[in-house]
Order: structure tokens, then C-alpha cells, then sequence
């Protein structure tokens, strides 16, 4: 969930530069197509599922009580509750004029992101500029390509 939360936010090209310049071995096509379309289709695909063939709860052929029941789905609650929660908690300490620019500003990455060690830190820079003009010397302008570009600027709030 998280790995499909980082690919979301962040885009798929900019996560296999971070992982290729950890690794200093280029992430192959399989790799991408798993972590952009596969993963996240098979966790929609499975927690509907899960979701549509939900039974009760039973040990030894005896149904469990109501009560337990209950006691699980509020577990199960404060657990996705997490992420709305801190979201809300997130935006609420960024107020940086409207609540656009809130949650703007709350999901932008900050300026001190990126490797600890200085060296390192100068490294991954000039690693990420150099993908990023060799994606803009590669000539992929197509109209789906402007589409998704047009999604992920609305999304990234830049």
C-alpha cells in the first residue's frame, strides 16, 4: 500500500531513478510494469474480493459472538483511519493561505528530502537532473503522454 502511495504521488519514472541510483543497476521493465500496474490492480482486485465473499466468523463449526464481531470491524476501523487522520491532522498544521494551498503545501516533499550525507545528497542531484534531461531529450510526446502529465501536475499541485 505504501510502495502504491509512493508510485501515486510521486510518479513511476521518479521512483526507478531513486531505486537505480541506490542500487546503481537500471530498474527493468518488469519491475516497472509490476510497481505501476500489476501491484495495484491485484490489491484492488483482492480487497474487493475479500470484501464481496466476507462470512461470518466461525471456530469449530460455532459462530462467534456478535460482540466479537463488532470488537473486530472497530479495530479493523481505527486502522484505516490512520491515514484520513493524520491527512486531516497534516493539512491542518500547513495553513498556508487557502485550503488548496494547505494541502498543497502538506503533500510537497521538502527541500531537505533526499539522501543524509552531504556527498551523497550532491550525488542523487545531479543523478536526478541528468534523468530528467535525458527524459526531455527523449521525444515522448504523445497525446497520451501529455494527458497523464496533465494528471499528475493537477495531482502534485506544482
Amino acid at each position: 500500500m505504501v510502495l502504491n502511495t509512493e508510485i501515486f504521488f510521486t510518479g513511476i519514472n521518479n521512483f526507478c531513478d531513486d531505486i537505480q541510483f541506490m542500487t546503481k543497476r537500471e530498474v527493468s521493465l518488469y519491475w516497472r510494469v509490476c510497481w505501476a500496474f500489476l501491484t495495484p490492480l491485484s490489491m484492488i482486485v483482492i480487497f474487493v474480493y475479500s470484501l464481496s465473499t466476507i462470512e461470518s466468523l466461525t471456530y469449530s463449526g460455532n459462530l462467534y459472538p456478535d460482540s466479537a464481531n463488532i470488537s473486530g470491524w472497530i479495530l479493523f476501523t481505527i486502522g484505516m483511519a490512520q491515514f484520513p487522520l493524520w491527512a486531516i491532522w497534516n493539512i491542518s498544521t500547513n495553513t498556508n493561505g487557502g485550503i488548496w494551498d494547505s494541502i498543497c503545501s502538506s503533500i510537497r516533499s521538502s527541500p531537505k528530502w533526499g539522501p543524509s550525507k552531504e556527498n551523497d545528497k550532491r550525488e542523487w542531484i545531479a543523478f536526478k537532473a541528468k534523468c530528467a534531461q535525458e527524459r526531455a531529450n527523449r521525444n515522448e510526446s504523445g497525446k497520451i503522454k501529455q494527458l497523464c502529465q496533465k494528471i499528475q501536475n493537477l495531482i502534485r499541485c506544482s
